[in-house]
C-alpha cells in the first residue's frame, strides 16, 4: 500500500512538474516567481520570510531529485549534513544580491546544478585516489 501511495505521489509530482516547466505561469512557481530583489527586501523587512523562501528552494530541489530518481539517475544529496542550511541560505542570498531581476526559481535551479557538479567532482576525485 505504501509503495502505491509513493508511486502515485511521484507520478502526480512529475506530471505537475512537467506542466510547470513547459508553461511556468507565475502561479505555478509560487514563491519561486518572486524576484530576487523582492525576496531580499522581504527577508530584511519581514522576520521569518527568508526561511519561507529557503524552504521553498529546498522543496523545489527535492522535486528535481524526484525527477532524477524517476529517470533512473542518482539524486543530489540535499541533506543538511552534506549541504548545511546556512550555506544554502548564504549561497541563494549572494546569488540573488548579484542578480536582483532574476527570480528565486532560477537561483534554486542554479544552486541545485552547482551542488550536483560539486558532489560529482568529489566522487570522481575519491575514485581517482582509490585507483592509485
Amino acid at each position: 500500500m505504501l509503495r502505491s501511495i509513493i508511486a502515485a505521489s511521484l507520478a502526480a509530482g512529475l506530471a505537475l512538474s512537467s506542466t510547470a516547466h513547459a508553461a511556468a505561469p507565475e502561479s505555478a512557481l509560487g514563491h519561486g516567481d518572486t524576484t530576487c530583489a523582492e525576496m531580499l527586501k522581504l527577508s530584511k523587512d519581514v522576520p521569518g520570510s527568508e526561511g519561507i523562501f529557503i524552504g521553498w528552494v529546498q522543496g523545489f530541489m527535492a522535486n528535481l531529485n524526484l525527477e532524477r530518481i524517476a529517470e533512473g539517475k542518482e539524486p543530489v544529496n540535499l541533506h543538511h549534513s552534506a549541504m548545511p542550511l546556512a550555506i544554502q541560505r548564504d549561497t541563494i542570498r549572494a546569488w540573488c544580491a548579484n542578480n536582483p531581476r532574476e527570480n528565486v526559481a532560477k537561483a534554486a535551479v542554479l544552486f541545485y546544478a552547482s551542488t550536483q557538479l560539486q558532489q560529482s567532482a568529489a566522487m570522481l576525485s575519491k575514485l581517482m585516489r582509490e585507483a592509485r
